[in-house]
């Protein structure tokens, strides 16, 4: 059944395709949102944008030979170390769509050189107490917006609201 999908999806054959590093740190991976939403300015124009999360500490990946020693959850237990020298920080981005580019789909990337907008700077300071049994019980919810943020014409996103209710519901 995968090999039946990916050889009728060529964009996805190639995300499974390319070589992909593994980060050296939570602290040093780029997250980038595949989803688009809507941005409104304090002018009340509208702009469809993607969120990134760029480390502020650079990039950084494993080389092969500490890639070929890094345990099952090496970057899970990393993160309390580093937390334990300082915060780690992040600056929150959003890139803003041209009108040519894509938002029903979020396997279609924007090109680097769309502008983009600094929102802000997320600082991590610890590891909840208790923290994998305080993830059983939260539910990230993509619908749930702030005020200058509203929904784009993509499908997925209420699709995923509704996929994460229940899974919330089965983890009780």
């Amino acid at each position: 059944p995968v090999e039946a999908f990916l050889g009728s999806h060529p964009r996805a054959l190639k995300f499974v395709l390319d070589n992909k590093p593994l980060p050296a740190s939570f602290a040093t991976l780029a997250y980038f949102g595949n989803n688009a939403f809507v941005f409104v300015d304090a002018k009340g124009t509208k702009r469809p944008g993607r969120y990134q999360i760029i480390p502020a500490a650079g990039l950084g990946s494993l080389d092969s030979a500490a890639a070929s020693k890094a345990g099952p959850n090496y970057l899970f237990d990393e993160l309390p170390r580093r937390l334990a020298q300082g915060p780690v920080q992040y600056r929150l981005y959003v890139q803003l769509a041209n009108p040519e580019d894509q938002t029903k789909d979020g396997s279609m990337v924007w090109p680097d050189d769309r502008k983009r907008v600094e929102l802000g700077t997320i600082s991590l300071t610890a590891v909840a107490p208790k923290n994998d049994e305080r993830q059983r019980s939260l539910m990230f919810n993509p619908i749930y917006l702030t005020a200058g943020i509203e929904l784009s014409d993509d499908p997925l996103v209420p699709l995923r609201a509704a996929v994460y209710a229940l899974s919330v519901a089965h983890r009780h």
